[in-house]
C-alpha cells in the first residue's frame, strides 16, 4: 500500500458513511410514505410485506452505518497518529489538512500562506516520509 492510499483510508470511510446516510434517509422517507397509506381503509395486499422488507432494509443500513462509523473513528486515529510521527510541522499540517480535514490543495496553500506549488512539493516529500513509517511496521 502506498502512503497516499494509506492516508486516504479515513476520507474514503467518511465518503461511504455519507452514502449510507443518504440511502438510509431515502429508505426512511419511503417508510413514511408507506405509513401515510396505512389509514385503516382496505388496500391491496402486500403493504405489510413492503413494510417488513423496508424495516429490514432500514435496520441493515443502520447496522452498516454504525460499523462504518466505528471503523472511521479507529482509522482517523490511526492515520492521525502516523502523521504525528513526522518531524516536520509543515508536513504534519499539510497532511492533516488534506487527509483528516479533507481540504483542497488551494485551501491548504491559503491557510498555511504557501504557494500552491510549494504545498505540492511539501506533500510529495511528506508522502515519502509516511511511506518510510508505514513500511517499517
Amino acid at each position: 500500500m502506498t502512503a497516499k492510499e494509506y492516508l486516504k483510508q479515513y476520507r474514503l470511510l467518511e465518503s461511504r458513511i455519507r452514502t449510507v446516510k443518504d440511502n438510509l434517509s431515502i429508505l426512511e422517507s419511503k417508510r413514511e410514505s408507506i405509513s401515510v397509506d396505512m389509514d385503516g381503509m382496505p388496500h391491496a395486499s402486500g403493504t405489510s410485506d413492503k413494510t417488513g422488507t423496508l424495516a429490514v432494509a432500514i435496520q441493515s443500513a443502520k447496522d452498516k452505518l454504525s460499523t462504518l462509523q466505528h471503523e472511521s473513528i479507529i482509522k482517523q486515529h490511526e492515520v492521525a497518529q502516523t502523521i504525528l510521527r513526522l518531524d516536520d510541522p509543515d508536513y504534519i499540517n499539510i497532511l492533516n489538512a488534506r487527509y483528516i480535514d479533507g481540504m483542497t490543495w488551494e485551501s491548504i496553500a491559503v491557510k498555511l500562506h504557501f504557494s500552491y506549488r510549494w504545498v505540492c512539493t511539501l506533500h510529495g516529500r511528506a508522502l515519502l516520509e509516511v511511506d518510510k513509517i508505514i513500511n517499517s511496521k
